[in-house]
């Protein structure tokens, strides 16, 4: 089973496939992020997506500091921005892996599953989403426990992310070492 979904990626992985995720990646971070902070009147603020933990105080200090424009704000971009972010940011990783997993790895080694590990992160960052959603559009009631469930889904986003890079670094070392030994005999 996890064999099977994790060649559906590899099947459908190319270097076309990684430059649309590049651009798309690219377009959110340098024109769709900045243009909504700035809509909000949030560009210079912390966001809580962006922070590795926190806690219920310091999620409701920052919920407090954003004002009521800050605040639909924040809604507009947990509620659909970021509901799109993390198929771009794990597409890019899920599709990188996959292709240098098929350049690299033989075709039957278990090492190939790897490719799923930014599925994890995007489940986390879909969680810690619905996290900021619940506690900005409750605010200012307190839900502490949101607040505890939107972090720890954070951090495992953030923890997995960095983890599918080393894995798409450590594969793409392995890459260049190839290319360049077959260079060296060639």
């Amino acid at each position: 089973m996890l064999n099977r979904f994790s060649n559906y990626f590899i099947k459908r992985a190319s270097w076309k496939v990684i430059l649309f995720f590049v651009i798309v990646f690219i377009l959110f971070n340098v024109l769709l992020f900045p243009y909504v902070m700035n809509r909000f009147g949030l560009q210079g603020q912390p966001m809580l997506d962006f922070l590795f933990g926190f806690t219920p105080d310091q999620a409701y200090s920052m919920i407090s500091g954003y004002g009521e424009e800050g605040r639909a704000g924040v809604l507009w971009i947990s509620g659909l921005v970021d509901m799109l972010y993390p198929f771009v940011f794990g597409g890019l990783l899920v599709f990188l892996i996959s292709q240098l997993s098929l350049e690299v790895l033989a075709e039957n080694s278990k090492w190939r599953t790897l490719n799923l590990v930014p599925i994890i992160a995007i489940f986390g960052d879909y969680h810690e989403n619905l996290g900021i959603i619940i506690m900005t559009s409750l605010y200012p009631k307190r839900l502490d426990q949101f607040a505890v469930l939107s972090s720890v889904s954070g951090m495992i986003k953030w923890m997995f992310v960095a983890i599918s890079i080393v894995v798409a670094f450590v594969l793409l070392f392995q890459k260049i070492s190839r290319n360049s030994s077959k260079k060296k005999y060639n």
